[in-house]
């Protein structure tokens, strides 16, 4: 392959983001863009570390320890849970989600854990979640494509499956929670863009690739979707500390503090 576009064009540094683009810069790096410092993120692989020559690749890994921080609190809400679907399709970004999510579900020994993928049709899994017993949840990885082979966007994917579950769907992906999912521990997107950015900023200035390694430790936060927490039942009380939650109607006070003040000092 032969960079025609950018063939006579020099870079300092690339940022690249999701699996597909770092799988692609393995492949045609030396190609396209020889002695040119790698700096990635979003992606799911955890054998990236493994896979790039340190000289030249440093990055973040996502999906640390999300999946089993998200699953234990989902059980805390729900203890009657006997059951999880996982939404994962066969994309290079939803083979990797899934893998990382089956080596956090190893210990769950008492739950029974079922893949819905890309074999079936979007009207398939609606179908199915539309009939989920009251044991069960559904945890939403990644889903682009369906058996007939019609792409879903973010939002129409996330909401086909949410607007379809009699039972709550939870997510790691912070794209996915104004989609009507419950919420879970996630790692937004912009936190993943700021470490990349950090990391592109000290080579900039700089500093070797090699002295930089990988961080396999994803910032995270919980957060969750207060409409679906009332749907479901979900007392404010009972999430984790310094949880962030959309979506939460604004107090009597908030919305009128200037008024409260007023006549308080009007009184006074």
């Amino acid at each position: 392959m032969s960079g025609y576009k950018y063939g006579n064009q020099t870079f300092d540094l690339i940022i690249s983001s999701d699996d597909n683009a770092f799988n692609f810069l393995l492949e045609y790096r030396e190609d396209l863009f020889p002695d040119t410092p790698i700096v990635f993120c979003g992606v799911y692989n955890r054998e990236a570390p493994n896979l790039v020559d340190p000289s030249v690749f440093t990055g973040i890994v996502e999906w640390a320890t999300e999946v089993k921080a998200t699953l234990d609190q989902a059980f805390k809400f729900h203890p009657e849970t006997k059951k999880v679907i996982i939404i994962a399709d066969t994309n290079p970004t939803g083979i990797q989600s899934f893998k990382n999510i089956q080596r956090q579900i190893k210990g769950y020994k008492d739950v029974e854990f079922i893949r819905f993928d890309d074999s079936m049709s979007m009207s398939e899994i609606k179908d199915n979640l539309s009939k989920l017993s009251e044991d069960t949840i559904v945890l939403y990885a990644t889903f682009f494509r369906d058996s007939t082979g019609r792409y879903f966007s973010i939002p129409e994917g996330v909401s086909a499956v949410t607007s379809s579950s009699n039972r709550p769907v939870y997510t790691m992906r912070l794209q996915y929670l104004p989609y009507n999912v419950v919420g879970g521990k996630m790692m937004p997107g912009v936190l993943q863009g700021e470490v990349a950015a950090k990391i592109a900023l000290r080579i900039l200035n700089g500093e070797k690739v090699e002295n930089i390694p990988v961080v396999e430790i994803s910032p995270t936060q919980y957060m969750f979707n207060y409409e679906q927490l009332e749907r479901f039942g979900i007392k404010l009380s009972d999430l984790p500390e310094d949880s962030i939650v959309i979506n939460k109607p604004d107090s009597f006070y908030e919305e009128n503090k200037v008024l409260i003040l007023a006549i308080i000092a009007f009184i006074t």
